[in-house]
């Protein structure tokens, strides 16, 4: 749990909070580009982070990939075309309810869930990794395959 505290103190830092606004920002222009994606966003962005501290780096690609991904809702919401793969099922309801004269609500309602996602699988991945981590170190080349399969 000590390791835990240190962690996230050195995360609240102000520079460190700025470079992960960086990486939203960014992440949400590519996001909201339809055509582009958040693979796109963050191999285009990889040569940015060679100059970084690691843990700068990781934290920029880790708010380009929520930025991207959350991103594409906005143009599936307002425009019916999914920015993001991962923003299609955002069509089917944010566009009808964009179309009904609430953009923002339908923008609202897409960010809230968002965001909820996000923290729901932070939590499980958190409660969940050290386990996964475990299991994963005894896999062998079979084992390898069948993930790289599936």
């Amino acid at each position: 749990m000590e390791n835990f505290v240190i962690g996230f103190s050195q995360i609240l830092s102000v520079q460190t909070l700025l470079i992960l606004l960086a990486g939203l920002c960014i992440g949400i222009l590519f996001g909201a580009t339809p055509g582009l994606s958040t693979s796109m966003g963050m191999a285009f962005m990889l040569p940015v982070t060679y100059a970084m501290a690691p843990m700068m780096a990781f934290v920029m690609m880790t708010g380009l990939y929520i930025g991207g991904t959350s991103g594409g809702l906005i143009t599936a919401t307002l425009l019916g075309i999914p920015g993001t793969p991962a923003s299609v099922a955002t069509v089917f309801d944010g566009y009808p309810l964009s179309k009904r004269g609430e953009p923002g609500r339908a923008l609202g309602l897409g960010i809230v869930a968002s965001f909820c996602g996000g923290m729901i699988s932070l939590v499980f991945l958190f409660l969940f990794a050290p386990s996964l981590a475990s299991i994963a170190i005894h896999f062998g080349p079979a084992d390898y395959f069948s993930v790289s399969f599936f």
